[in-house]
């Protein structure tokens, strides 16, 4: 039952694309947590399926313009020029601020007052394959 299973213990090279890994942790109970996580040219594929390639094309635009300004922020911050900004305190979410019960989750001054909804179907079925 185990010959499928491989743990790395170290770094391991692949041969050709990987589309989905899964990230997990152990704790003394068992399986604590586990993520997957997906390629950046399966993101790119599902999105384009999503919204379609015009759309992409205006986020790459964007992002394009993004990464320029971030560049021209790091290139600044690496002369000395530092603009920190730090507000200790600010937004804080509290105990009393965050409301859950089976069907939704309220966060006080998240979300522009919407809640978060616990009932909804997959939203990503259009992006993927199902058969």
């Amino acid at each position: 039952m185990q010959e499928r299973l491989s743990i790395a213990t170290c770094d391991r090279q692949l041969e050709g694309p990987m589309d989905v890994a899964f990230l997990n942790t152990k704790g003394f109970g068992g399986n604590n947590a586990s993520a997957s996580i997906l390629s950046p040219d399966l993101v790119r594929q599902m999105l384009r399926k999503r919204y379609g390639k015009q759309a992409i094309s205006t986020y790459q635009s964007k992002h394009q313009q993004t990464f320029e300004r971030a560049n021209l922020y790091n290139n600044s911050y690496l002369q000395g020029n530092f603009k920190v900004i730090y507000r200790f305190g600010e937004r804080v979410t509290q105990d009393d601020d965050i409301d859950l019960d089976a069907e939704k989750i309220h966060i006080s001054g998240y979300n522009y007052g919407k809640d978060i909804d616990l009932t909804v179907v997959n939203p990503y079925r259009d992006m993927v394959d199902t058969e």
